[in-house]
């Protein structure tokens, strides 16, 4: 007799063996929406999760009063902020995106040097008093100029959105007893995934993987309150692109073995390709030396060994002078003038356009392959003579604990015997079957597996 195949969904979370960025609510949201299309999103959602309008699928979430106060600071005509407690599926996830910056002080996590491993570790007594006692509308009064290293803070147990937050929630989203218990899990995954993609795409941006805080981040926006100050690199991205001109990304998918080497593989591309406002060679006295003799202190002033000046077009007859800093792969690094008898190198309009060019499409590549690693679990249950079997169809799994649930006609979900394969699984084989022998509850509509488990 044939068997008639139930609707199946379907849901694995995975263990990996183990200040302010681009501004978030407009750079951040549309790198992660890019990035949500790329790794094509709405099919997970509708495929694997079971939500029939995939990132359309309205989902409710109760959260708690911290977060619901954090919630309510986004901006409603963007489609972040919920509407009571409701959002799109895409709504949570861009959500994520910008919570991931608040509240502000968060963002001294938000660096990674890829050389030393360490988070940002600047000094400046004055500096940390400052916030200590007054706080800032970007970074907040916990900011000290320390911070846990990116790939750190995304998997520390304390960060509510991070991999230890969406693991559970992944797992809740398929084996919620109940339909509300799933649509909030489910949400919040969505949360977590949308702020772990917030957190990589800080490493394309210069300041965050060179240590750069004080000099990058504390400058004044030219036109505005001497208190308004932030990365002009990171605001000019935010007005020349906003959120929906966000570039697609560039080149094939690249996956990693682990989650800390999406960070590192994308801090390592950025960091000795691009200057940040204060890893630029330091102002020097240029009377007296010649083209020659100024290159070689302006390399020997740099805080990393690269990029570097490769050359200064200087014309010693003219009262004032400059040029632009070329590489190979960057046609304009920086700019330079000579004034007054001093040298001065700076990161302008100009160089801003160019690396926003060649960054943001990396970042969005980075971000979609990490969306993709993050939810690479895939499973199938299907009939066949021998009963009800359940296949891994994603990694191969070292370990884990698998379960099998019955939704009923109520959408309540109940746990099934099932005999299990011996670890490790390899892709493709069988996780474990319910036997011929065995019925399924009555009025059962739906079986559900679920894997815990490491790759």
């Amino acid at each position: 007799m044939t068997r008639r195949f139930l609707p199946v969904l379907l849901a694995c979370a995975l263990v990996a063996p183990a200040a302010s960025g681009y501004e978030a609510q407009s750079t951040h949201v549309g790198l992660t929406e890019r990035a949500a299309q790329a790794v094509k999103l709405h099919q997970i959602l509708t495929k694997r999760w079971g939500l029939q309008l995939g990132v359309f699928e309205p989902l409710r979430l109760k959260a708690p009063p911290k977060l619901a106060w954090r919630l309510g600071q986004l901006d409603p005509i963007e489609g972040l902020r919920p509407d009571g407690d409701q959002n799109t599926a895409l709504g949570w996830l861009l959500a994520g995106a910008v919570l991931e910056d608040l509240p502000p002080a968060r963002t001294r996590n938000h660096f990674f040097d890829p050389r030393t491993g360490q988070g940002l570790h600047e000094h400046g007594a004055m500096t940390r008093l400052f916030y200590a006692l007054f706080g800032d509308h970007e970074v907040g009064g916990a900011f000290n100029l320390r911070g846990v290293p990116a790939p750190e803070w995304a998997v520390a147990p304390d960060n509510e959105l991070g991999v230890p937050a969406l693991q559970d929630a992944l797992v809740e989203t398929a084996a919620g007893e109940t339909v509300q218990a799933r649509e909030g899990a489910a949400a919040q995954a969505l949360l977590c995934l949308g702020a772990l993609a917030h957190l990589l795409e800080d490493m394309g941006s210069p300041s965050h993987v060179r240590n750069d805080f004080r000099g990058d981040h504390l400058q004044q926006v030219p036109g505005s309150s001497v208190w308004d100050q932030r990365s002009r690199y990171e605001h000019f991205v935010a007005q020349r692109y906003g959120r929906l001109g966000v570039p697609a990304p560039a080149g094939s998918p690249q996956p990693h073995a682990r989650l800390r080497d999406y960070f590192t593989a994308l801090a390592e591309w950025v960091q000795p390709r691009f200057f940040s406002a204060g890893t630029l060679p330091a102002e020097l006295d240029a009377r007296g030396l010649n083209g020659a003799a100024l290159l070689e202190r302006a390399n020997r002033s740099l805080a990393l060994p690269t990029p570097r000046v490769e050359k200064l077009d200087l014309d010693a007859r003219a009262g004032a002078a400059g040029g632009l800093v070329r590489s190979q792969e960057v046609p304009l690094l920086a700019s330079y003038v000579i004034e007054k008898g001093e040298l001065r190198f700076e990161l302008d309009e100009r160089a801003h356009a160019v690396y926003a060019r060649l960054l943001l499409p990396r970042v969005v590549r980075a971000t979609a392959d990490l969306l993709a690693f993050l939810l690479r679990g895939q499973l199938q249950v299907a009939s066949s003579a021998d009963g009800w079997v359940v296949t891994n169809r994603g990694p191969a799994l070292a370990r884990g604990t698998l379960r099998l649930l019955a939704e009923d006609e109520a959408g309540r979900r109940r746990p099934v015997e099932i005999l299990a394969a011996a670890w490790p699984v390899r892709s493709g084989a069988e996780l474990g079957r319910v036997p011929s022998g065995h019925a399924l509850p009555s009025g059962t509509k739906r079986l559900v597996a679920v894997v815990r488990g490491q790759d």
